[in-house]
């Protein structure tokens, strides 16, 4: 028995008929149009549970009454495949490391191959020569963003970073560029941020005066630079508080757009491949030995292309 909805998700219940049968096998016959390989490189991605977990093991033989769920991935206008992170630092506890735009932070239900944790898992595994490694997110990137990460290798270090994150003591200072003038050099924007669905996602709407249920947030921003032609603003923010989507949603209801953000109303976003939008530095307290780190990331040539302007150095005018 299969059911199939409008993304892309395939649920089977194994039949009596085909027990026993390998995972790949098993979907290939149960799914006339899906070929044994295209199983395989679905379940290769990780976008294969069974019985509810994810499973990346082909052969694994069936047995009747199992639950199979195939998520497919859309194909996007432009592979991962390529995009690779920088490493900053690792050690036993941590692992920073510098998000290019385009790669998402972790797994989906559609798989985790080519995320930010795959990739961090792997070089370590190569490394260390270990099978496996324990990689955690306690924070993320939007996929379209980029900048830096912090990820705990640890269960230990997660619950420590996770701390500092939910009581807001993680410095941390994003750079970007958005369409116009905003009339102030410097402010704070102190707006509560709901949740409205948006096509098969969802964005984060402002909510001023409350009627959406929305939740505290509170985004402080400087003016470090502003360009006639294209009339444009570089601006540094940083967070007090860490909605999804916050610096999008409060620059574009109180100052601009972000230059390339379709979601939140840039003009010219059909054209872009990113949003302006990069996290220049991290700062925090150390899980192991309680020192304060502090990473910094310049914006990559991919950010300033977006924006339509030529490259320069802004970690030095964000300490």
């Amino acid at each position: 028995r299969s059911v199939m909805n409008k993304s892309r998700h395939h649920e089977l219940v194994v039949p009596e008929a085909v027990a026993g049968r390998r995972l790949d096998r098993t979907v290939a016959d149960l799914l006339s149009d899906m070929s044994r390989n295209a199983v395989r490189r679905i379940i290769d991605f990780g976008g294969c549970w069974v019985n509810g977990r994810r499973t990346r093991i082909a052969s694994r033989k069936m047995r009747a009454g199992d639950r199979i769920e195939l998520h497919v991935a859309p194909r996007g206008p432009e592979s991962s495949r390529s995009l690779r992170i920088r490493p900053v630092h690792n050690d036993d506890w941590i692992a920073v490391v510098d998000k290019p735009a385009g790669l998402v932070t972790a797994g989906t239900r559609m798989g985790d191959r080519k995320t930010v944790v795959r990739q961090v898992e792997t070089a370590l595994q190569v490394a260390a020569d270990r099978r496996t490694v324990q990689v955690m997110t306690v924070h993320r990137l939007d996929r379209e963003a980029s900048g830096l990460l912090v990820l705990s290798l640890s269960r230990r270090g997660t619950g420590r970073l996770a701390r500092q994150f939910k009581q807001h003591d993680v410095n941390r200072v994003y750079v970007a560029v958005v369409e116009g003038h905003p009339a102030e050099d410097s402010g704070t924007i102190d707006v509560p941020l709901a949740v409205a669905r948006q096509g098969r996602g969802s964005r984060a709407v402002p909510d001023p005066d409350g009627t959406r249920g929305g939740v505290p947030a509170v985004t402080r921003f400087t003016v470090l630079e502003r360009f006639a032609k294209p009339e444009r603003t570089l601006l540094a923010a940083t967070l007090e508080t860490g909605r999804t989507h916050q610096i999008r949603a409060h620059l574009a209801f109180k100052v601009g757009p972000i230059v390339g953000d379709r979601k939140y109303g840039s003009p010219d976003a059909k054209r872009a491949r990113r949003i302006c939008l990069h996290a220049a530095v991290l700062g925090f307290v150390h899980p192991g030995d309680d020192r304060p780190r502090r990473f910094e990331s310049e914006p990559p040539d991919d950010f300033w292309t977006t924006a339509g302007l030529p490259p320069r150095s802004v970690v030095d005018r964000v300490r």
